[in-house]
């Protein structure tokens, strides 16, 4: 399937997010390995330790607010584990991941 103009705007906007490839690709229905290559296509890096910052502050405030680890890990298209860990580093108590 070729990339259009949207699709290269909306892989820019989730990988600004800090989403992973493979999440990317889930959401516009492509493998890891398409995204992955359109990004250094386009010229986008990995995930940059700013990315990783912001994304862990994000992670911060929605864990705050109440949300799950799975809810939280489905919003920034990371893992689960990562979002533990980030709970973990910041010494939020530990919570079960129900829905």
């Amino acid at each position: 399937m070729k990339w259009t103009a949207e699709d290269d705007r909306r892989l820019r906007e989730l990988h600004a997010q800090g989403m992973k490839y493979a999440a990317i690709g889930r959401r516009m229905n492509r493998t890891a390995n398409q995204v992955g290559d359109r990004c250094q296509h386009l010229g986008l890096t990995r995930v940059t330790r700013e990315l990783a910052a912001k994304r862990k502050a994000v992670a911060a405030v929605l864990l705050a607010q109440g949300m799950t680890h799975r809810a939280v890990a489905e919003r920034l298209g990371v893992g689960r584990t990562r979002v533990t860990q980030i709970s973990q580093e910041l010494g939020l108590p530990k919570r079960r991941s129900v829905g």
